[in-house]
C-alpha cells in the first residue's frame, strides 16, 4: 500500500471512529430517554393511583352522605310515627276513660228502661184489680 492508501485507510478510521463515538453518544442519550420515560410512567401511574384513590374516597363519602341522609330520614319517620303512637295512646286513654263513665249512663238507662216497663206493668196489674 501507497501513502495515499494509507491516507485514506486513516482518514476512514477517523470517520469510524467518529461514526462509532456519535453511535455511543445516541446509546448513551437513548438510555437517558428510556430511563426518563420510565420515570414518567412510574410517575403517571403514581398519579392515576392517586385520583383512583381520590374518586375511591370521593364515592365512600358519597355514599356515607346517602346513608347518612338515609337514616335521618328514617329517624324522622321513626319520630313522626312515635308521635302518632303516642297520640293515639294518649286518645285511646281518654276514650277508655270517657267510655268507662259513659257507660254507667248508659246502664243506667237500661235499668230506668227496664224498671218503667216493671212499673208499667204492675200499675195495668194494679188497674185491672
Amino acid at each position: 500500500m501507497g501513502p495515499y492508501d494509507e491516507e485514506k485507510m486513516q482518514k476512514w478510521r477517523n470517520i469510524l471512529r467518529q461514526l462509532i463515538d456519535e453511535i455511543e453518544y445516541y446509546e448513551i442519550l437513548l438510555n437517558r430517554v428510556k430511563d426518563h420515560v420510565i420515570t414518567l410512567r412510574k410517575q403517571d401511574q403514581h398519579r392515576k393511583a392517586s385520583i383512583i384513590q381520590k374518586l375511591f374516597r370521593k364515592r365512600q363519602v358519597q355514599k356515607l352522605r346517602q346513608q347518612r341522609n338515609e337514616l335521618q330520614r328514617q329517624k324522622q319517620e321513626l319520630d313522626i310515627l312515635q308521635k302518632s303512637l303516642a297520640k293515639a295512646e294518649e286518645n285511646k286513654q281518654k276514650n277508655q276513660y270517657v267510655t268507662s263513665q259513659q257507660l254507667t249512663p248508659q246502664r243506667q238507662n237500661l235499668y230506668d228502661q227496664w224498671f218503667q216497663q216493671e212499673l208499667a206493668q204492675y200499675d195495668s196489674s194494679l188497674r185491672r184489680r
